[in-house]
C-alpha cells in the first residue's frame, strides 16, 4: 500500500470497535465475545505454622479468554467471572481446612499472595500481601490487616499505614526466616489430598453453562485448562455412569489414533492426566 492509499482494514477496525462498544452486555452476547470454557488462576502463599494449624492465603480467580472478535487487534482482555483472596487454616493433621475470612472480593492484576508476610503474636494474626499493580497508589496496592483469631474480627489497616511502615513494625527486614514458616512447595504437598469441596469455592462449571454432552466433548478435545477439565471430571464422578465414562475414554483413544506426528505427541502429553483420571473413575 503506497502513501495516500486508504487502508482497507481501517474502516473495518472502526466498525468492529464501535460494534463492541454498543453491544448490550446480556449473557448471550457476552457468550459470543468470550470463550465459554472457564479458566482458573489459583495461587497460595507460604504458610505460618501454629499450634492450632497452618495459616495461609489463597487467591482464586475464574475467567474467560476473549473470543476471536475481542482478540482483534491486540489480543484482547480476559473477562473475570469470580475472584476472591482468602485466609485459610489447615489443621495440624492436614485433614480439615477452615475458610476464616475473605480479604478481597476481587483478584486484580498484580495480585501476588506468594509474596505475603504472615506473623502470629498471641491471639493476633498480622499479614500483608500485594493486592494489585497500581503503582500510582502504593498504599492501595498492598492489603494489610490484623485479625483477632479468638473473636474472628478483621482490622483493616489500609489507609492507616503504608506497606513500608507496616512491614518495618511487624516484619523487620533483618529478621531471620522463622522456623514456623511453611514454604509454598511444602504447602502444596500438605494440600494435595484436600478435596476441592473443602475450599468453599465455586467450580468453573458454575460459570460455563454447558450441557453434559458439551463437557464430554471438551474432555475429548482437551478444551480449557487442566482445572476446567478436572472440574468436569469431578462432575462426572457424581453423575455419570461407567458406560458414559468409557465412551469418553474410547473417543479420546480414537482421536489419538487419528492424529499424526507432533499433534499426536501433544495430545498424548497434555491428555495424559485427563485420561488417567477418567480411567480411575471407570474402574471404581
Amino acid at each position: 500500500m503506497t502513501l495516500g492509499q486508504r487502508n482497507p482494514y481501517a474502516a473495518l477496525a472502526v466498525l468492529m470497535t464501535a460494534g463492541i462498544l454498543f453491544i448490550p452486555w446480556t449473557g448471550a452476547e457476552a457468550g459470543m465475545l468470550y470463550k465459554k470454557e472457564v479458566s482458573t488462576t489459583w495461587d497460595i502463599s507460604e504458610g505460618l505454622r501454629a499450634a492450632e494449624g497452618v495459616y495461609f492465603l489463597s487467591a482464586y480467580r475464574l475467567w474467560n479468554r476473549p473470543g476471536a472478535l475481542l482478540r482483534f487487534p491486540d489480543g484482547g482482555r480476559s473477562r473475570t467471572r469470580y475472584g476472591r483472596t482468602l485466609l485459610y487454616r489447615l489443621s495440624p493433621q492436614g485433614d480439615k481446612l477452615v475458610k476464616l475470612t475473605v480479604l478481597e472480593e476481587t483478584v486484580l492484576p498484580g495480585n501476588n499472595v506468594k509474596s505475603s508476610h504472615l506473623r502470629r503474636d498471641n491471639g493476633l494474626l498480622r499479614a500483608a500481601f500485594r493486592a494489585s499493580n497500581d503503582i500510582s497508589s502504593p498504599m492501595t496496592s498492598w492489603r494489610m490487616f490484623t485479625m483477632d483469631l479468638e473473636a474472628g474480627t478483621l482490622i483493616d489497616l489500609n489507609g492507616e499505614s503504608d506497606k513500608k511502615s507496616f512491614q518495618d513494625r511487624h516484619f523487620p527486614p533483618a529478621a531471620p526466616k522463622r522456623e514456623d514458616t511453611v514454604t509454598i512447595p511444602e504447602m502444596k504437598k500438605l494440600l494435595e489430598k484436600v478435596p476441592f469441596e473443602a475450599w468453599g469455592l465455586p467450580s468453573p462449571l458454575e460459570y460455563a453453562g454447558k450441557s453434559q454432552r458439551e463437557y464430554a466433548n471438551d474432555l475429548v478435545e482437551l478444551s480449557g485448562d487442566p482445572a476446567y477439565r478436572d472440574a468436569i471430571i469431578r462432575d462426572l464422578s457424581a453423575h455419570a455412569s461407567p458406560a458414559q465414562i468409557e465412551e469418553i475414554i474410547f473417543r479420546m483413544g480414537r482421536k489419538l489414533t487419528d492424529l499424526k506426528g507432533s499433534a499426536r505427541m501433544e495430545y498424548e502429553l497434555y491428555g495424559k492426566q485427563t485420561l488417567d483420571r477418567l480411567r480411575g473413575l471407570a474402574n471404581r
